[in-house]
């Protein structure tokens, strides 16, 4: 195992640099691909002198060919790009959430002062002349991770409520003071919780979080080269449960589109929704589309899975069932990982258009 390099570019050699628990050898050794941001191939997995990111672009998101962020070709000669930039990455997402998990922390605390400081931090890191108020640098932060599908998300739904604003304002208003006052506490610790524990596995997210962002399919026959089960395989059943608790916001604008009060449902009333299970949690409104694309990433089986310790990783497969008896299922841990960034992104989408709401 080489350890280090020194390299001597004037002369364009390099020199191996064998460090403690290495030795030099003849032996071939096995070549392995490590890839933070995608699966990779199988059948690359273990080829020498290739990069099975460059196939992975070219594949599965035809830059040169569709992608809207890709820049128009203005005179002749190439065009230099960051690809994971027109593909909606940002390579200081984790420092940045770094600083915005401490606002966030001290502020819950009461500690505003130390949270003004984290939030310079913040504004020091994107280069902004002054540091946003805590809800704007959470609005901020959230569009950065999911965008460039999960914008557009957002932005529908924000025009629907915006309509309502207009043509309903007391019952806008009355609800806004609702919100406020019983779902933004609660709504914003389950995010906060959830957004936290994504993080701390972040380097197992990332490998699929390209394909959430741009609502792409992962290219078939590829692995996850990065695997911490132990630590993410509650991940999904954590985040359906805050994402369906919090749909009580959806739910209640839902009511007032109807014409009704945002308590008054077409069969019960608020009391009994927030009691129904929490799969059937998008009923009321999943005949709105705008409301309902939050909702497309619930998966009841894997959640019920997760929380009942009926899940495994078996040979880069996730096994699970839903209930002792239940049907197995089988996904690779790739397509495990892509539905872990979905249903994190619809909660942050969520967030995001709860501040646009009350804020």
């Amino acid at each position: 195992m080489i350890a280090g390099l020194e390299i001597d570019f004037n002369n364009v050699k390099a020199k191996p640099v064998f460090i403690e628990n290495c030795e030099e050898t003849a032996e071939e050794g096995k070549v392995i691909n490590l890839d933070p941001d995608h699966p990779v191939p199988d059948d690359m997995l273990h080829m020498d002198m290739i990069f099975p990111w460059m196939q992975h672009v070219e594949k599965s998101f035809y830059l040169n060919k569709r992608h809207p962020n890709f820049p128009e070709k203005a005179s002749a000669g190439p065009i230099f790009v960051d690809i994971y930039q027109v593909l909606g990455s940002h390579h200081n997402i984790v420092p940045l959430w770094n600083s915005l998990k401490k606002a966030w922390s001290l502020s819950n605390s009461g500690k505003s002062d130390l949270s003004v400081k984290a939030l310079i931090q913040y504004s020091t890191a994107l280069g902004l002349k002054e540091p946003p108020s805590l809800n704007e640098a959470i609005y901020d932060f959230l569009v950065r991770l999911i965008m460039p599908a999960g914008e557009e998300l957002i932005k529908n739904a924000a025009q629907l409520w915006k309509s309502l604003e207009s043509s309903n304002p007391a019952q806008t208003r009355k609800f806004v003071t609702f919100y406020r006052s019983d779902l933004h506490k609660d709504n914003f610790a389950r995010a906060f919780e959830v957004f936290s524990e994504y993080f701390k596995v972040y380097s197992d997210f990332s490998q699929t979080e390209l394909y959430a962002k741009n609502d792409t399919k992962l290219p078939e026959k590829s692995t996850a080269t990065s695997v911490s089960f132990k630590e993410t395989k509650q991940f999904y059943g954590n985040a359906f449960e805050a994402l369906t608790s919090n749909f009580t916001t959806l739910a209640c604008i839902n009511n007032l589109f109807a014409g009704r009060k945002y308590d008054e449902f077409k069969e019960m009333t608020l009391k009994m929704y927030l009691t129904i299970n929490k799969a059937n949690r998008q009923s009321p409104f999943e005949s709105q589309k705008e409301f309902s694309a939050f909702s497309a990433c619930i998966d009841s089986t894997l959640r019920n899975s997760s929380h009942h310790a009926a899940i495994k990783l078996e040979n880069q497969k996730v096994v699970y069932r839903s209930g002792g008896t239940g049907a197995i299922h089988k996904i690779n841990y790739s397509e495990y990982l892509l539905k872990c960034n979905q249903i994190m992104f619809s909660l942050a989408a969520l967030t995001c258009l709860e501040l646009v709401i009350a804020f």
